[in-house]
């Protein structure tokens, strides 16, 4: 028994030498159809990768979702992964083709001008069309986001309008402020409470800003340890001049 399943591995050894010796004569075909294999193995994990990221409709006949499927998975095929696997693919097929060695020699490919200019243009066109598949996509983008200019045109007229109204408002609030600030009573027209407001405001918000990056606290502490007289005290009638 153990002799016969001896015979038999080396038999089927045999076999498969004799098929490789027959399909693959040279050392440069035996590295191409490794090559080829490898390459394929990539090819279907691309393919596969890139065909279930699409979803099957849910609408329609069976033929007719996979018909979709199919449409909306050719211009992603053909700008990536598996697209280059695949002009790869051909190229090594293109490749043994052109070899006289090889059981599928096809004699137009033995001539070494003719088997050039195939494996270069095959290699332009692939490469055209990857490109026409990186364009194509975005094309798409572009379209995409022109169609949506309508719907935001709104949107960006608001906030246009908004920011005018609010520049609008703080030039005006400043040429007031320095109408009353700058000029005297007599030709601003703004009287004493008028001017005690501004001044107040102008406090309040002075003292927002720097509370914003400095505690109210820390604040109160260095107006206590270094303002003047002034400024500590509560009790003496500023006169709205005093920021602190």
């Amino acid at each position: 028994m153990a002799e016969a399943e001896a015979a038999g591995k080396n038999g089927e050894k045999s076999v498969v030498t004799q098929f490789m010796d027959f399909m693959f004569p040279t050392a440069a075909l035996e590295q191409a159809a490794v090559l080829f294999f490898a390459t394929f193995l990539n090819f279907y994990s691309a393919f596969k990768g890139e065909w279930d990221e699409i979803d099957l409709p849910e609408e329609g006949s069976l033929i007719g979702r996979y018909c979709t499927k199919i449409g909306e998975f050719f211009p992603v095929f053909l700008s990536g992964e598996a697209w280059i696997y695949f002009a790869e693919l051909l190229l090594l097929y293109l490749l043994m083709i052109s070899s006289k060695q090889f059981p599928l020699f096809w004699k137009p490919m033995g001539k070494e001008q003719i088997s050039a200019l195939v494996l270069i243009g095959v290699s332009a066109l692939a490469i055209l069309v990857i490109n026409l598949g990186f364009f194509y996509k975005q094309g798409k983008k572009a379209y995409k986001y022109i169609c949506e200019i309508k719907d935001k045109l709104p949107i960006w007229y608001a906030q246009a309008e908004q920011t005018y109204e609010t520049w609008k408002m703080n030039i005006t609030w400043t040429c007031n402020a320095c109408r009353i600030v700058c000029l005297p009573d007599s030709i601003s027209g703004a009287s004493k409470v008028e001017r005690e407001d501004l001044y107040r405001e102008l406090s309040a918000s002075f003292k927002n800003t720097v509370g914003s990056v400095i505690p109210l606290d820390e604040i109160e502490r260095k107006r206590n340890e270094y303002c003047c007289f002034f400024c500590i005290s509560k009790n003496v009638d500023r006169d709205g001049w005093c920021p602190c």
